[in-house]
């Protein structure tokens, strides 16, 4: 997303946020594991303060990219259009994942599909089983883990040396990630490798989606 002559920048303030919210995350639960197993007990803890974090970062996200969309859609082309209708959808779709589609906040019971299929018998498809295939491990896992790591290693590369690439990137409006981010990203994998306990994705998944937000905040609009 390349700025237009004249277009205003946005304010800076977020950039220093997300990447210090990210920064906090990985040295507390750091200090956490070595020092303080209640602390961390407390971070990765089920609707707890980074999972609420998360979902409040999704439901803002999607939110910046219909901003977005609606500011701009005069002078964009139909692929343009699309894609970030679908963008902000995505991040909408993770925000009510996050929050099993409202039943933890309205505490409605769980249809009988999801208590089959659902291993935490909850309202939601990321976490959905059939027999030994589990959606979370192969694609929200697996799959998404190998998504993220050639988005942010290879992604600006790409763009840059293979035209094809660069011209779709371009005709989409699709965010380009910073060096910055993928150096906060990669040591956060190192850290949540560190990190012992079952539920440690939780914060690798909080301060994702607080990179990818500080991706799309910093991308330059096209």
């Amino acid at each position: 997303m390349n700025n237009e002559p004249g277009m205003s920048l946005l304010p800076q303030w977020p950039i220093y946020l997300l990447t210090g919210l990210a920064v906090v995350i990985m040295a507390v639960s750091g200090y956490a594991e070595l020092a303080d197993p209640a602390l961390l007990e407390y971070l990765v803890l089920e609707d707890g303060v980074l999972e609420n974090l998360t979902a409040i970062l999704l439901l803002l996200g999607g939110g910046f990219v219909f901003y977005r969309f609606f500011k701009n859609k005069k002078d964009k082309g139909i692929w343009w259009k699309v894609f970030h209708v679908v963008f902000g959808l995505t991040l909408w779709f993770g925000f009510a994942e996050e929050i099993s589609w409202g039943q933890r906040i309205i505490g409605f019971d769980t249809p009988v599909f999801f208590q089959k299929h659902n291993k935490q018998y909850e309202v939601g498809i990321h976490n959905l089983t059939y027999g030994e295939f589990s959606v979370n491990r192969w694609i929200f896992s697996f799959g998404l883990s190998i998504g993220i790591g050639v988005y942010y290693l290879f992604f600006k590369i790409l763009n840059e040396r293979v035209k094809w690439i660069g011209n779709l990137t371009k005709e989409l409006g699709a965010p380009i990630p910073k060096w910055n981010q993928t150096l906060i990203l990669l040591a956060s994998t190192i850290l949540i490798l560190f990190l012992n306990h079952d539920r440690k994705w939780e914060i690798f998944e909080c301060i994702f989606v607080l990179v990818f937000m500080l991706t799309l905040y910093e991308s330059e609009e096209g």
